[in-house]
C-alpha cells in the first residue's frame, strides 16, 4: 500500500463544501483527516476526529487526537 505524501486536517467536512474538499483531496492521495461536531455523518474514507472547534474546552482534546493520527500512520 503506497503512503499518502502529506496530511491535510478540514473541519466541518461531513456535508456541503467540506465534505467535497475532502473527497478532493482524498483523490489526489492526501491522507484526509475531518472534523465536525457530529458524528452521525462522517465519512468512512477519512479518518475522523469528533469536536467542536467553538468550545475551548474541546480544542486541547482536538489536537491531541490530530497529533496522535499523524504520528500513527
Amino acid at each position: 500500500m503506497e503512503r499518502l505524501s502529506k496530511t491535510i486536517f478540514i473541519t466541518g467536512s461531513t456535508k456541503g463544501i467540506g465534505l467535497e474538499i475532502a473527497k478532493k483531496y482524498n483523490k489526489e492521495n492526501f491522507f484526509v483527516i475531518t472534523n465536525s461536531r457530529n458524528k452521525k455523518n462522517k465519512h468512512e474514507k477519512f479518518k475522523y476526529i469528533q469536536g467542536d472547534l467553538t468550545k475551548i474546552s474541546q480544542v486541547k482534546n482536538i489536537f491531541v487526537d490530530f497529533c496522535h493520527t499523524c504520528s500513527r500512520r
